[in-house]
């Protein structure tokens, strides 16, 4: 975005603090009916509001329309932050307000939460890339019930097959409390890890850190009977491969 510049008159206006709503009224009558239309000087906008530190005008940005995906992305200024590994402005844009649970461009994937999109939220963009540097500053932000789905980073971890991000929540303390815990459609991390066809060796893991393979999801199923349905059926079919859930 190094190429983008705001009008002069609107960097003058926010490094004198004007009023955040003239500010706006007037960023949207240069910028905004202009062609070709440039949805990321508001981006710019943002930046320059931390910049000279006007923090009404950057709360107002952080709630806007404009900054939550609907305009030329699907992405939250949180997610840029991540995308451009600039934790300065992570931090910032925590720092005013910003939500790391904001959810840009959901694709159905299963039940009633979905992980499974190419741009989400902050834990989910940085879990998919398996980025445990990333991990390690999303995760203290990051709040299960305000997750769509009430999904728990042992979730996300085991729906996209993490294997280094789930060693490093296996490795927590306070692990214990989440290993068993149920999404929105009952799944623990474990069922979750198996729907999506997930290896021995992550399955194994969640068990030697007190996963309970009985545990059931609201269609009554659990690791154990699926593992014995799957058993049956293969040794009916005398096929040696193993299922995959994806």
């Amino acid at each position: 975005m190094s190429y983008l510049k705001l009008d002069k008159t609107i960097e003058d206006m926010v490094e004198s603090k004007k009023d955040s709503a003239t500010i706006l009224l007037k960023f949207k009558e240069i910028h905004c009916t202009k062609e070709p239309y440039e949805s990321d000087l508001w981006m710019v906008l943002l930046s320059t509001a931390i910049l000279f530190e006007h923090r009404p005008l950057v709360f107002d940005l952080l709630n806007s329309e404009f900054l939550q995906g609907h305009i030329g992305h699907d992405i939250s200024p949180v997610l840029t932050a991540i995308e451009n590994d600039d934790p300065e402005l992570f931090e910032l844009l925590v720092r005013y307000g910003a939500d790391i649970h904001n959810t840009m461009g959901l694709l159905q994937f299963y039940g009633s939460w979905s992980p499974g999109m190419i741009k989400g939220d902050a834990l989910t963009a940085v879990i998919k890339r398996d980025d445990v540097r990333w991990l390690r500053r999303v995760l203290p932000y990051y709040i299960s019930e305000r997750s769509k789905g009430k999904v728990t980073p042992l979730h996300v971890a085991c729906c996209h097959n993490s294997p280094r991000c789930l060693d490093f929540l296996l490795s927590l303390s306070d692990i214990s409390g989440s290993i068993n815990a149920p999404d929105a459609c009952g799944r623990t991390p474990l069922l979750t890890l198996v729907y999506q066809g997930g290896s021995t060796a992550d399955i194994k893991a969640l068990l030697e850190h007190g996963a309970d393979p009985c545990v059931a999801d609201t269609l009554a199923l659990s690791y154990c009977n699926i593992t014995l349905f799957t058993t049956r059926t293969l040794s009916m079919l005398h096929l040696s491969t193993r299922p995959n859930f994806s």
